[in-house]
């Protein structure tokens, strides 16, 4: 069971954040970069050199059922990304079940994932937690939660449009155990 993220390498998607994790990380599990750079690229082709020499695979661009079978394979999913438009790999990885662990950049925090981090060793001490078989089947809860209460704003947003009324949703605070950055939260 790997720890995967899905996309090109490029500085968008930040693939030094995803080594640095990796660097922090002190369990036993594959690290996954399911994707590969452009060619023309020169750092992201340097960077991709990199991320091997240290032992994380790159698989390179596969089929979507290529894909499909890294996401069956995966035991998180985690989500790197500087700046980010509309996140759709998180909710590939939701929709096969895998816990979603991602930077808190506006667009992932706006989407309402519950486990966000912000800096690599935050991330990599999540994905320790995930090792926890009790954590994970909490953070799997969470992620099809979230399917389901995105799958239910969508109906929800879509009769509302149609009937021409105003969507009155609140956002939750809840957060769940685990890691915390000491640059963000005091240690009593």
């Amino acid at each position: 069971m790997s720890i995967i993220t899905v996309g090109r390498i490029c500085k968008q998607k930040d693939p030094q954040y995803f080594y640095d994790a990796f660097q922090a990380y002190r369990g036993d599990r594959q690290w996954v970069w399911v994707g590969g750079p452009d060619d023309l690229d020169k750092w992201a082709v340097e960077m991709t050199e990199r991320m091997k020499d240290a032992g994380i695979t790159v698989t390179g661009w596969l089929s979507s059922a290529g894909l499909r079978a890294w996401y069956a394979k995966a035991h998180v999913y985690v989500h790197t990304a500087a700046w980010e438009g509309n996140p759709v790999t998180i909710y590939e990885a939701s929709a096969m079940g895998l816990p979603v662990i991602a930077r808190d950049i506006p667009a992932v925090k706006h989407e309402g994932i519950t486990y966000l981090t912000n800096s690599p060793a935050h991330m990599a001490g999540w994905v320790s937690v995930m090792d926890d078989e009790y954590q994970w089947r909490r953070a799997v809860w969470a992620t099809f939660k979230w399917v389901d209460e995105k799958a239910k704003l969508s109906q929800r947003g879509a009769l509302l449009k149609l009937y021409g009324i105003e969507s009155t949703d609140t956002d939750s605070e809840d957060e769940p155990d685990g890691p915390h950055d000491e640059s963000t939260t005091q240690v009593g």
